[in-house]
């Protein structure tokens, strides 16, 4: 909670940078990053042919191991809402790009584990009735590293 009170008074006292960065050989992939004192905050989102997924950091430094996190939800508004801890990235700055190495490890979900707030549709068939084996959100298993290019300050 610390944190976050931290990289709200950054942003509103305006010493926060913000940067963009991009592969141009990977459409639908992105960074962004959020200065913060001599560390950063990363968003990035990817496209796995399937889905867009999304992962965000805590504060961390340019050069070490830093874990990221996933956002689960089972519908809008975000019911039973969730962090899920999705492995660790290393950003290293490199002229006017980042180096983004990864490892990612996202556990699958079924409509088994819901037992809370209301089903998403792929959780029921057509009668309505509740699909208990049905994959809501497929796992990922994937490490490696990207050059990207710095989009846009």
């Amino acid at each position: 909670m610390h944190r976050m009170i931290l990289i709200v008074c950054a942003l509103i006292a305006g010493i926060a940078h913000a940067q963009h960065y991009y592969d141009p050989d990977q459409p639908g992939h992105g960074l962004t990053v959020q200065s913060v004192g001599s560390g950063y905050v990363a968003q990035w989102y990817a496209h796995d042919g399937d889905r867009q997924r999304w992962v965000a950091s805590d504060v961390c430094d340019y050069g070490e191991p830093c874990p990221v996190y996933a956002v689960d939800a089972n519908g809008f508004p975000a019911v039973g809402a969730k962090l899920v801890e999705a492995g660790h990235i290393i950003l290293d700055r490199n002229g006017d790009g980042l180096l983004l190495t990864y490892d990612l490890h996202i556990e699958q979900e079924d409509c088994a584990e819901i037992m809370v707030g209301p089903l998403p549709p792929e959780c029921r068939d057509a009668d309505g009735n509740r699909i208990w084996d049905a994959v809501i959100h497929p796992g990922l298993d994937e490490s490696g590293a990207v050059y990207l290019e710095r989009l846009v300050d």
